[in-house]
């Protein structure tokens, strides 16, 4: 009874405490929140249990009190959702979400709640706490992208299962020992460019398929990849091994491709005598013929991105936006997709212009030069088969339809594949128009790509305003083409 006593005593003497200095508890959508009138803040305090039954919790910047005023939320207390005394968590929530105004997380923040399958923090603190992310059986993904401040992580994860994906700012620079240590269910986590440390059994017994260690890794302690026998890919853009513990090893790990920056394999395989087997293949012998990397490849001497990643995309873009303009094949960086041209290819065709008779007399024509190799390594990059030609209709007769219906030309089309004329120039001309009916059609003509099945046109540049392009009776050919 005395015990009881001192501790209602102990109770009503903080909350005259808090009275003094203007600091009271409101119940704000279901959530505690205790505001300081003072300095205009409000700290998170109850989303227990008990208190709140909430599937998800998304903490605004910013509350209004019962007073009218708005407080932003800078605190989230201890405990407020994790690891009450009894030893459990919230067991309603499910989403958390914590606003960039937030300055300081309390410990155990969302430790034992047993349905928390997703938190998404923007916080600006420089550390989260030792068992903050603690026996969460249920959480899948763990978004810290968004803490522009954060600078370490601890021990944070601890019997999370089915955590599958993290996503770290760059800002972080030391990840500590047993960070994520058996969360078997961890597949993706891309580490930040600028990280120099990481501690022992960080990542071991998880199930990482492509694992970056980025240029900046210095500091490395033992068992920190053990027993990851997931790892497909493996990149090392550093090439020294200094900082790195005696004891550092890649137990289990034996991925089908690693990517090492040093020009000299042997720098690798002397470190990890494990690789020592595998077949060794330079970085241009790689981006020239990809398919060369088979299985148990150290790809050697390859160049790290700005950001410090190598460059490791197996299939490359091929970027263009018509077929008479240059094209590029490039690889994108994995961490932060900055495009790499790895090759240039000239432009397959090139428009020798269009000419057209004033008032229906003379000739229309259009022409293009083909360049044949561009063609060939088109081909060899992408594997389709490219042709083409050249087609005139008369659109009155074509009703509005398309020259080609379903990969066929429309039988009132005029179409030539030019693909086996040895002729490195065509063209297309209409002569003599010498009726009426002839001057007054509207006719659509020009040249087009075949790739397998599908139709590409191509068509020049609006032209100049000097130049004489006369349709008066033609609805402007060049629009007409234009229009496809």
């Amino acid at each position: 009874m005395k015990r009881k006593i001192i501790l209602s005593i102990a109770i009503v003497v903080a909350l005259m405490c808090l009275l003094a200095i203007g600091i009271s508890a409101e119940n704000i959508g279901g959530i505690e929140y205790k505001l300081n009138a003072s300095n205009k803040t409000a700290t998170f305090v109850a989303s227990n249990r008990t208190d709140c039954t909430l599937k998800r919790v998304v903490i605004p910047e910013t509350v209004v009190g019962a007073d009218g005023e708005t407080y932003t939320v800078t605190t989230i207390e201890d405990r407020s959702i994790g690891h009450q005394d009894a030893g459990k968590g919230n067991q309603y929530i499910e989403y958390l979400y914590i606003p960039k105004t937030v300055t300081f997380i309390g410990a155990q923040l969302v430790r034992q709640c047993t349905n928390l399958k997703e938190v998404k923090i923007d916080a600006s603190v420089t550390k989260l706490n030792t068992g903050d992310f603690w026996s969460c059986p249920n959480l899948e993904i763990l978004d810290l992208s968004g803490m522009k401040n954060l600078k370490t992580l601890d021990q944070i994860t601890s019997s999370t299962p089915k955590l599958h994906t993290v996503k770290l700012p760059n800002t972080v620079t030391t990840i500590g020992g047993k960070a994520f240590q058996s969360c078997s269910g961890l597949t993706s986590i891309v580490l930040p460019s600028g990280l120099t440390t990481i501690g022992s059994n960080c990542f071991q017994s998880t199930k990482i398929q492509t694992l970056v260690l980025p240029a900046t890794l210095n500091s490395v302690s033992g068992a920190a990849f053990n027993s990851i026998s997931t790892v497909q890919t493996l990149v090392f853009a550093n090439t020294s091994f200094n900082g790195w513990s005696t004891n550092v090893t890649f137990d289990s790990v034996n991925p089908t491709t690693i990517f090492f920056a040093g020009n000299d394999p042997a720098t690798l395989t002397t470190h990890y005598t494990q690789w020592a087997s595998y077949k060794t293949l330079s970085y241009a012998d790689y981006l020239a013929d990809p398919s060369k990397a088979t299985a148990k490849t150290i790809v050697y001497g390859t160049a790290n991105c700005e950001c410090g990643y190598i460059v490791t995309n197996d299939e490359p873009t091929f970027n263009f936006t018509s077929f008479t303009e240059k094209m590029t094949v490039s690889k994108n960086c994995a961490h932060c997709e900055k495009e790499t041209v790895i090759r240039t290819i000239d432009a397959m065709f090139t428009c020798l212009g269009y000419s057209a008779p004033e008032n229906g007399k003379g000739g229309i024509a259009i022409g293009f030069t083909v360049n044949s190799a561009a063609i060939a390594e088109y081909k060899e990059v992408t594997g389709k088969t490219l042709s083409y030609g050249i087609f005139a209709a008369i659109k009155d007769r074509l009703n509005g339809s398309d020259i080609f219906v379903d990969g066929e030309a429309n039988e009132c089309a005029f179409v030539v594949d030019m693909t086996t004329y040895a002729t490195a120039a065509f063209e297309i001309k209409i002569v003599g128009f010498e009726t009426d009916d002839q001057k007054n059609a509207q006719i659509a003509m020009g040249a087009y790509v075949k790739v397998d099945n599908d139709y590409s046109y191509m068509q020049n540049s609006t032209p100049d305003e000097g130049d004489k392009y006369c349709f008066d009776s033609l609805n402007d050919i060049v629009a007409q083409l234009a229009s496809k």
